[in-house]
Formats: structure tokens, sequence, C-alpha cells
């Protein structure tokens, strides 16, 4: 593969469903010397081609040559996105998932998509994309070799590390389930659109999911507030606490003893870390922009390795 020859720049994106954010790394001075960020996530994209306009217009804001090798992690290479690239099977290492980079040539643009990942466990299917960058550059910051990453989001992924290998990882549509109940069902009545926060009624939230469903409690969304027991701030985060404590309620039961280091967004950063501090999870916190280009830095050095 030598479309890696002789360059001093490399372009790293990381593409998801809501946002975009792009890197341009200076490998001789080993560090990112700008950032480009979009809310075009692959959601609001329409056209296959506006995914190319929206690369070069990338090139042109960095002033880099049309040549300068893309390195593209995340939901661009899902069906929704560019092109589909077919997921890798754990257990991977960073050699394993490296091996399977697909080069495209498009609009003389060079474009290296990063696989995504399946597992099964007990006959079901998980998938990621774009974690498995994240989770590289994790092993590479963290000295544990037994591990589990959370990645907080639409959908949180919970990611176990055996051996500075990714085993398996499990997914919560805490995101969008939130979205769900607070835009389209009867409790949107209940809720706040402001950001505004109850750190008394998210643990309230919390402890009551240990004790019942989540079907049975988010109807007590509607009753606080109908009876007068909380305001509309109380008790959006009283279903806060609800949803993500029904998520880590069960992923405890798989982490048993293990340390969890949480990579998020700082949006989400503070509800995680008061619900692992109320289960009693050791965690950690490994800054996400960090784990991205370290990850997809140390794939685009193994794909050269191989290939040099």
């Amino acid at each position: 593969m030598n479309h890696l020859n002789q360059n001093t720049k490399i372009i790293l994106v990381d593409w998801g469903t809501t946002n975009l954010r792009a890197y341009l790394f200076n490998i001789k001075k080993n560090k990112v010397t700008k950032f480009y960020h979009s809310k075009y996530g692959i959601t609001k994209i329409i056209f296959k081609n506006d995914y190319l306009n929206i690369l070069k217009k990338i090139l042109k804001n960095f002033n880099v040559f049309i040549d300068t090798p893309i390195f593209l992690a995340g939901m661009v290479g899902s069906k929704n996105g560019l092109i589909e690239i077919p997921y890798t099977k754990t257990p991977a290492s960073i050699k394993h998932i490296s091996l399977n980079i697909i080069f495209k040539k498009m609009r003389n643009m060079k474009l290296f998509f990063i696989p995504g990942l399946s597992c099964q466990n007990r006959k079901l299917f998980d998938v990621i994309r774009g974690e498995e960058t994240i989770a590289i550059g994790a092993i590479n910051i963290i000295k544990d070799k037994n591990f589990f990453i959370c990645c907080p989001g639409t959908h949180s992924k919970w990611i176990n590390i055996k051996n500075n290998q990714i085993k398996l990882f499990e997914t919560y549509l805490t995101g969008d389930l939130f979205s769900s109940i607070s835009k389209s069902t009867i409790l949107s009545k209940s809720l706040t659109k402001s950001e505004k926060f109850s750190k008394k009624f998210f643990l309230l939230g919390l402890e009551e999911i240990k004790k019942k469903s989540l079907s049975y409690m988010l109807f007590k969304v509607r009753t606080l507030n109908l009876f007068n027991q909380s305001n509309l701030t109380e008790s959006k985060s009283f279903l806060s606490g609800l949803i993500i404590g029904e998520e880590i309620k069960n992923i405890s039961k798989t982490i048993k003893r293990d340390k969890v280091y949480l990579i998020s967004e700082e949006k989400l950063l503070k509800f995680y870390l008061i619900a692992l501090k109320f289960y009693k999870i050791k965690y950690g916190v490994v800054d996400y922009k960090k784990a991205f280009i370290l990850g997809a830095k140390k794939l685009y050095e193994q794909l050269w390795k191989i290939f040099k």
C-alpha cells in the first residue's frame, strides 16, 4: 500500500451520527496543528456526493494537497454513510484492525476507512463504529491490561479490554431513549427544555431504578410533577437518573470488579461520574479527543509499518 509514502501530514476524521471532527496531524511535529468541527453528522447528509464535498472543504480549510491521506472512523463507513465497510470480528488488536482498513480513491482524494467491529455474545451480535479507534487510543494511554471503556452518547458503548485487545462490548440506546421519551411521549409535558440540573433528583432516579423496572418507573416522572413533588427541571433530572441508572445497573453485572474508564464529552461526563460513584464502581477519565487522535495515529503507524 504505497498511498502513504512521503507524507508529512495526515487528516484524522471522527464522523459520527450527529457530529464531524477533523484533525490535521503533522507527523514530523507529532501533534495536531488544525481542527475542524461541523454539525453535519451522517443523519444530516442526504446524498453521497455531499460527503465528498465536505471532505474537499476540510482539505481546503487545512490548506493541504488533495492527496493528503484522510483516515475516516465512525458512521461514515456504515450502511447509511459514504460507503459500507465490513465489520471486523473480535477479539481485535491494533494490527488486526489496521489490516482491515479499506483504501478508496475518490475525486483524487486518498481515503482510508477504519473498520467498525462486531462481537457475538450468547448468539446475539453487537457492533461499534468509531469507538474502536478510541479504544486503541485508550489502550496506549492506560497502564492496565484489563479494563472497561465507557463511551456515553446516543448509543452508549461499554468495551471490554483484555490483554490490550478489544474482546467484547455492549450497546445501550440511552441517549436515543432519553431523546424519544422527552420529545414523543406524554412525559414531555413534565420536562424542561433547559440544561438545568438537579443532582438530588438525578440521585433519586438512580436509587429508584435499582428497585423496579424502567417501564414501571417512567410513569413516575409524570406523577411526581402531577402532584407537585417535582418541578420541570427536577423531573428531567429524575428521568436522566432512571435511564442512566438502568444502563449501569445492567452493565455492573458484567464489569464486576474491573475499573471503568469514561471517555466522553463534558456534557455527559458529569452524569456518568455521579452514577458510577453511586454504584461504587472504580473509575477513571480519559480525554475523548486525546484518545481518538492517538488511536487513529497508532492505526496509521501500524499500517505504515506493515506496508512500507
